[in-house]
């Protein structure tokens, strides 16, 4: 424990985001926050009355980081989470500026924005923003409209989470027709717009000379900025695990600042100097690319190093770590609950630690190789290997909860892409540097494109191999994890040398592995798998069966589903089917027809714009063991799905005397809102209502008498049906 004493910003800011990230998850931010400020304040009286423990330094750190949490997260659930509820309501006044942020997608823009006041009262918070229309805005405009404000408990939790990590505590709409935008100032002088306006200019370069997809992911690489980047190539970077290029971090600013400190280092300039230099640099840097938390970690982190240089005093790597975190934690205590931010830390964490013991077997090991540059390839190649390797440990618990999967390629991948990527960086920052330059601009646009379409050939490539990433929700996992850690702990126990036991653990482990993957593979040889999407009051399934996926209805309230929904699609789907031409039926289409490759459209009904096959009836099967059907009257809207020995009926619209005479014996009945009245739903083994919470609730109550197996939604649920081969339907939620 008294080693901990020569860490104190570690020990206090590790210490901190684990108290905030569990207030934060258990929803009680301020009555935490005042549990933790009461525990703080008594152990740090205790830990001074004691003499004895007075000499334990460690219980002070923990003393102050419970009163640094509790005092934060108290003050942030009255000034902001609080204050944000209380300025909700239908029409609105609200005065804002407009920040750099926002992205535009096929059917809205979104824009984050800086309050000023809400209906006449003064609130510091960010809002979101959605438009289904550009707005003539820039950053660092002041704005004023009026339109309904909804708070984040509109959104389910984990969606609350993540946009209250970010600092937004408000949502609005406006919609073409209605917006009255006025422009109270103009922001052209603010260093804000200043910034935004370097951040066109850079990318309004790069993408002059690789005006495609190659300039997007330079664009990505170099700025974090995705909005260009095809959704099938996002998801063949995340498949490959090696979507953290995106996240401007450590990589990015080692590439910029250390390598500008080191050229200034051989030119001979002073040390103090050369240091100073470098925080203005980084400053800038973590201002182009938006203070995102990754940057800003890596950014203070180099900070400290560089300003350690001017004092001549040299910085612990876990002090600075901490000491970043304790600056995003103060600006704003939410970050805790930021999956970038865990992963960020947690990443550089494994880095720190883990890595460092084995860069010294490594340097050990290859001692033994005479030649020089073949050591030092060797030792490039090892040492990305084990650094992906010792991130991926760390943040594989994260990555567990968060995404549901691990990325097992990634230590691969990184090995075949990260010089790459680098130069890719360096190339894309002369194209922006050498702009004017014919030669020099020619020249960095021809290597940044050529490393660019390597990288995303290879993406694609690695992220297509079968089990490249390994869902940790599935069952087989979760004995594989038992055993694999009862046999960790067995070779433990059995073996006293060191290296006969980690040859034990390394065989024992690729032995479950083996066992565990031939039992994944037998069991979920004819597996299905269906999710009902949490759309609100639309109707969105994702069929999946060996490598295919189809898409059953595209109707939400809120077309910010679509992100999730790609999302699981992955990359390209067979098939979609579009009910209707209805909001309710069709509002995702856009979104999803642009960032999902669909081999066939087919919709009950023409939809203006896209172009579909129209079948008002039909019947297809997809793959073995399956069909679909598809049926639109003047009543009722409906498919019916056999998946192996089971099947499925779908309502997507039905008047109150629609007539269904068939397929009431169905296994599951998925439905979004009430039924005919007349209609027996006895028969159905499971009913999954997809809805709003208050209409879910209601039907609940409303049909329990009639089955009592039903489930909803409820805004805030996706559900998840195994369909086996001569098996029952299994239903879970996630």
């Amino acid at each position: 424990m008294d080693k901990f004493k020569y860490l104190p910003m570690a020990s206090i800011g590790f210490s901190a985001l684990l108290i905030m990230l569990v207030i934060i998850i258990s929803g009680y931010n301020f009555e935490g926050g005042a549990v933790a400020l009461a525990i703080g304040v008594v152990l740090l009286t205790v830990t001074v009355i004691s003499k004895k423990l007075r000499e334990v330094t460690v219980l002070f750190y923990l003393s102050a980081s419970l009163l640094f949490s509790g005092i934060l997260m108290m003050s942030n659930a009255d000034c902001s989470i609080d204050a944000a509820n209380s300025v909700t309501g239908k029409d609105v006044e609200v005065v804002a500026r407009v920040t750099g942020d926002s992205e535009s997608y096929p059917s809205k823009t979104v824009y984050i924005l800086e309050t000023k006041s809400v209906g006449g009262t003064e609130i510091n918070v960010k809002l979101r923003l959605i438009s289904n229309t550009s707005i003539a805005v820039y950053a660092g405009d002041e704005i004023s409209f009026n339109t309904d404000v909804y708070s984040a408990d509109r959104f389910d939790a984990d969606l609350k989470r993540h946009y209250m990590s970010e600092g937004i505590y408000l949502g609005a709409n406006i919609f073409e027709g209605d917006e009255d935008i006025t422009l109270l100032k103009d922001g052209s002088d603010t260093f804000t717009c200043k910034i935004q306006r370097v951040r066109d200019e850079i990318k309004s370069r790069i993408y002059s000379v690789l005006p495609n997809e190659y300039g997007a992911v330079s664009v990505a690489m170099l700025l974090g900025d995705k909005s260009a980047v095809s959704d099938e190539t996002l998801a063949a970077f995340r498949g490959a695990g090696v979507y953290h290029l995106f996240a401007v971090s450590g990589l990015h600013l080692s590439i910029w600042v250390l390598g500008i400190f080191n050229f200034l280092k051989k030119l001979g300039v002073s040390k103090r100097f050369n240091s100073l230099l470098a925080v203005l640099v980084t400053c800038l840097f973590m201002a182009l690319t938006g203070f995102t938390p990754s940057v800003t970690r890596a950014g203070i982190m180099l900070i400290v190093l560089m300003v350690g240089n001017l004092f001549r005093r040299t910085s612990h790597s876990l002090n600075s770590l901490g000491f970043s975190l304790f600056i995003i934690l103060a600006v704003n205590p939410m970050a805790a609950a930021s999956v970038s931010l865990l992963l960020s830390f947690s990443a550089t964490l494994g880095i720190v630690t883990l890595y460092q013991s084995i860069d010294k077997a490594l340097n050990f090991r290859l001692s033994a190789i005479k030649k020089k540059p073949l050591r030092k390839t060797i030792k490039a190649l090892l040492s990305i290997f084990f650094v992906s390797v010792s991130a991926s440990i760390f943040t594989f618990p994260i990555s567990c909860v968060a995404f549901g999967e691990i990325c097992v390629i990634g230590p691969v991948t990184n090995v075949l892409i990260s010089y790459a990527a680098t130069l890719m960086m360096i190339a894309a920052g002369g194209i922006a540097l050498l702009f004017s330059i014919p030669f020099g601009v020619n020249l960095c646009g021809l290597v940044c494109g050529i490393l660019a379409k390597y990288i995303i050939y290879i993406s694609k490539l690695f992220s297509g191999i079968p089990y490249a990433c390994i869902k940790t929700d599935d069952l087989i996992f979760a004995v594989f994890a038992a055993f694999a850690l009862c046999a960790v702990i067995c070779c433990f126990i059995l073996f006293k040398e060191h290296k006969i036991k980690i040859k034990a653990i390394i065989a024992s482990v690729l032995c479950v592995s083996v066992l565990c993957f031939s039992a994944h593979l037998i069991y979920n040889r004819n597996l299905t798998t269906v999710q009902v999407m949490d759309v609100d009051d639309g109707i969105c399934l994702i069929v999946k069966n060996k490598g295919e996926t189809a898409v059953i209805g595209c109707g939400a309230s809120d077309t910010y589903c679509s992100d999730d929904i790609s999302y699981e699609i992955y990359k390209k789907a067979s098939l979609l089917i579009v009910p209707d031409n209805k909001d309710w039926n069709c509002a995702l289409l856009p979104d999803l027809s642009s960032a999902v490759s669909f081999d066939r459209i087919i919709s009950g009904e023409a939809i203006s714009d896209f172009d579909t096959i129209v079948e008002p009836d039909f019947k297809l099967n997809p793959w073995d063991n399956s069909s679909i059907e598809f049926h639109k009257t003047k009543s009722i809207t409906y498919a019916y799905c056999v998946f192996g020995s089971s099947d499925m009926l779908i309502i997507f619209d039905c008047t109150e005397n629609a007539n269904l005479s068939k397929h009431l014996d169905a296994d599951v009945l998925v439905c979004s809102y009430y039924l005919p009245d007349n209609m027996d739903i006895s028969g159905f083994d499971s009913i999954i209502i997809s809805s709003t919470k208050a209409v879910g609730e209601d039907m609940i109550n409303r049909y329990s008498s009639q089955n009592s197996n039903i489930y909803s939604t409820l805004g805030e649920t996706d559900f998840t049906l195994n369909f086996r081969l001569n098996k029952e339907v299994s239903i879970s939620y996630n």
